[in-house]
C-alpha cells in the first residue's frame, strides 16, 4: 500500500495537469492545403502522383480531396 499511494497520487496530479492541445479546423485545413501544394511543387521527392491517383480513384479532384482531408 505504501508503494501504491505515491503512484496513484502522481497519476492523479498528472491527469489533472494535462490539457489537450489541438489545431482548430481552419488551421488543420490550411496545413493540409499547404502540404498538398508543397507536394505538387516537388513531385520528384514526394508521392504526389500517388496522392492524385488515390483522389481520382475516390472520385475527387485534388482540391476537393484537400478540403475533405483538411
Amino acid at each position: 500500500m505504501k508503494k501504491l499511494l505515491p503512484i496513484i497520487t502522481s497519476a492523479g496530479i498528472a491527469a489533472t495537469c494535462m490539457q489537450a492541445e489541438a489545431f482548430t479546423q481552419p488551421t488543420h485545413k490550411r496545413i493540409v492545403q499547404d502540404a498538398i501544394s508543397y507536394m505538387a511543387s516537388h513531385p520528384e521527392s514526394t508521392n504526389y502522383d500517388t496522392l492524385v491517383s488515390v483522389a481520382q480513384a475516390a472520385g475527387y479532384s485534388i482540391t476537393e480531396f484537400a478540403n475533405i482531408v483538411g
